[in-house]
């Protein structure tokens, strides 16, 4: 890798990580099943119908987001450093009925 691009993406992290620590706590994930205080009701409504495989295949493997953080800081070694510096697990959370292109992805990004 070179120089310049190690001194980028070490640059990026730093940035990233010093937005993060700003926030404080007030964006920790919420206890499960209980919603914020200030959470405002959805209400029900009647879906399309639809094929419910295809849209969970397209939903986890298809590239319906063209923009975001590059895969290649998630690839190899790249997600132990990236995912702790963004306050994620560092190790990815992978899902096991992925295709080949996003297998080794994390949960929340697809190729």
């Amino acid at each position: 890798m070179s120089r310049g691009r190690s001194a980028s993406i070490a640059l990026f992290l730093g940035l990233v990580s010093a937005a993060i620590a700003a926030c404080g706590d007030e964006y920790l994930a919420p206890v499960p099943n209980e919603p914020p205080a200030d959470a405002v009701v959805v209400t029900e409504t009647k879906q399309r119908e639809g094929d419910a495989g295809k849209g969970y295949d397209f939903l986890v493997n298809a590239d319906y987001v063209s923009c975001g953080v590059p895969a290649r800081f998630f690839e190899g070694s790249g997600a132990s450093t990236f995912l702790p510096a963004v306050g994620l697990p560092g190790e990815p959370i992978l899902l096991e009925d992925r295709g080949e292109a996003s297998r080794d992805l994390p949960y929340f990004l697809t190729r």
